[in-house]
């Protein structure tokens, strides 16, 4: 049975706090999470089945290109695999854009159920979803395009200002140095644009808004001087986390992969890895929300119970 934390937990977190009750909620409702993300997941795997033996050709290539002693590359068996990946990548775009908006609904609202200490449950998951799989199709659109307009803006910046180094100040030490405060900026604006956008995820599934209204209130409470800094260093906490996981997970499915011959493990790595990762941001999200509410807006713990109970 799913664990709510308790209600009194609702106040101001540290930053490792803030970590803490999402990697403890997560285990909690380590099966509600799973099931919710076998949404997506259970699709994907199984059109990814149809690529067979990828793995081990993907592992056979690699083995060719780094052993100079390794069989010539078969050209027409590695072009029949690409097509078949290309095909494959089609049907996952298909599923992600049905199934990954309903998905990351039925999880946002099965987190903030358990974060504000309420149970929740696959059903009632599920059931709330089926009302706001558009609205949340559009907000991920809108996300991405937010975080990718802010990547095509930090990537002309960056070549602009070499340009500039090279043919106004004609100085290479002087172009490398600009260019790497740059690309930390533009890294710590990608970072807060991906936290913003999952604030105003939280806030259309948690508050009676639409999507529009909720994706500019995740700017509004994320980009302003109080919050600024503090939502920096938890999307960069959250990388760092989840960035680390997956380095560990997937270097020991390699591992596997070339010492059994086969992509099994590396499969089961990858699904694990994929739910992990979902469940954790989503709960990352909810708790940082509410965090934000408490901290910015003064709201009470039976003020913003009130209004998630309202709101559904």
């Amino acid at each position: 049975m799913p664990e709510p934390f308790e209600a009194t937990s609702l106040r101001p977190l540290s930053i490792g706090e803030l970590l803490d009750r999402a990697v403890t909620l997560f285990v909690r409702n380590f099966w509600l999470f799973c099931g919710l993300a076998a949404i997506v997941y259970v699709p994907l795997a199984l059109v990814q089945s149809l690529l067979g033996d990828f793995w081990m050709w993907y592992a056979g290539t690699l083995s060719s290109l780094f052993n100079a002693h390794g069989k010539i590359p078969d050209i027409p068996a590695n072009a029949a695999m690409l097509q078949r990946v290309n095909i494959v990548s089609l049907f996952e775009l298909v599923i992600w854009l049905i199934a990954a908006p309903f998905a990351s609904a039925a999880l946002t609202y099965a987190a903030a159920e358990l974060v504000v200490g309420r149970p929740a449950s696959f059903r009632m998951s599920v059931r709330f979803a089926l009302t706001r799989w558009l609205g949340v199709l559009l907000l991920l659109m809108l996300g991405m395009f937010l975080v990718g307009a802010v990547f095509i803006a930090g990537y002309l910046g960056l070549a602009m200002l070499a340009l500039l180094a090279t043919l106004v100040l004609h100085s290479v030490v002087v172009g490398v140095v600009l260019g790497l405060f740059v690309l930390v900026a533009w890294f710590a604006v990608i970072t807060i644009s991906f936290v913003a956008a999952g604030v105003g995820f939280v806030t259309f599934i948690v508050e009676p808004v639409n999507a529009l209204r909720a994706f500019a209130a995740g700017l509004e409470r994320v980009i302003n001087r109080a919050s600024l800094w503090r939502s920096l260093v938890v999307g960069l906490a959250y990388i760092a986390v989840s960035a680390g996981f997956s380095i560990v997970a997937y270097a020991a499915g390699f591992g596997l992969l070339f010492t059994l011959h086969t992509g099994v493990p590396l499969l089961l790595i990858a699904a694990i890895v994929s739910v992990v990762q979902l469940g954790f941001s989503v709960l990352i999200g909810v708790l940082y929300y509410y965090d934000l509410r408490a901290r910015r807006e003064g709201a009470d713990l039976a003020a913003l119970v009130s209004q998630v109970a309202a709101s559904h």
